[in-house]
């Protein structure tokens, strides 16, 4: 192959991993916004309209939703871990020895990347525990 075309090869591959790496926390965004905005409603519609009795499949349903959720978030936070690594290896085999350091370095916020998710996960870990709250919290007059 032609230096040419490896060159051309070699930025095409660290265009698609940057946007693939947005892509992917975009529509994890968009689906973590719309997720908590449905667990903040429903907690709020079970307290005020569901008697205490009939709670347990609605809380079930959602403690299982935020499980899969965390271990999403989970998936997330080690996704941008790896993307990084994987950019940043990419950078140092490509940029030339005599560029400036940080043209070395992976262009991804991985460590910002890896602390979302993982809060995410112990958001979800909390919302759990509400869910589970709601067994005890009487009907709202």
């Amino acid at each position: 192959m032609s230096n040419g075309n490896a060159e051309w090869l070699a930025q095409k591959q660290f265009e698609e991993r940057n946007q693939n790496y947005r892509t992917v926390w975009d529509l994890y965004l968009k689906f973590y916004t719309v997720f908590l905005t449905v667990n903040i409603i429903g907690i709020g519609v079970v307290v005020q309209h569901v008697p205490q009795k009939q709670r347990l499949p609605i809380i079930a349903a959602f403690v299982i939703q935020n499980l899969l959720s965390a271990g999403t978030a989970y998936c997330i936070a080690r996704f941008s871990k790896e993307a990084s690594a994987e950019l940043e290896e990419f950078c140092q085999q490509f940029a030339p020895e005599s560029t400036v350091e940080i043209l070395t370095k992976s262009p991804l916020p991985a460590l910002l990347g890896f602390r979302a998710g993982w809060a995410n996960v112990w958001s979800h870990m909390a919302f759990i525990i509400c869910w589970v709250g709601l067994w005890w919290v009487p009907l709202a007059n």
